[in-house]
């Protein structure tokens, strides 16, 4: 039985790091990806059980990245998180809130990881 695993995808060294020193007492094993592209290829070879992805990247942005999984029926349902500190700006925030399962305002603490990912997770398993 292999151990599910978390993507995390920031163009942001320190914000991966900062993620992963948050799940690292997690259950799960912690990937990491710099890009749109990077996150896809690890998808293809890892099938993350839950996604976490900046919106704002160079390369192929998180909306992008988003897209591309949902045009595959492989990776579809996959439970998804957006994370942006441009939560306030004119960026289109319906349409990312409309292609994923929660959205992460950064700054943000443990305690609100944690919170939305098991809302998500526990929505994802009872569907």
């Amino acid at each position: 039985m292999s151990i599910p695993s978390i993507l995390l995808v920031d163009d942001e060294p320190s914000h991966l790091r900062l993620l992963e020193v948050m799940l690292r007492m997690t259950d799960y094993r912690l990937l990491t990806a710099t890009d749109g592209y990077k996150a896809m290829e690890i998808c293809k070879q890892e099938r993350p059980s839950l996604i976490f992805a900046d919106v704002h990247m160079p390369v192929l942005d998180g909306i992008e990245f988003r897209r591309l999984l949902l045009e595959d029926a492989d990776f579809s349902s996959v439970p998804f998180i957006f994370m942006s500190g441009y939560w306030h700006t004119k960026f289109h925030i319906e349409e990312v809130r409309l292609n994923c399962d929660a959205f992460l305002a950064k700054p943000f603490d443990a305690e609100d990881l944690e919170q939305v990912m098991t809302k998500v997770l526990s929505s994802s398993v009872s569907v």
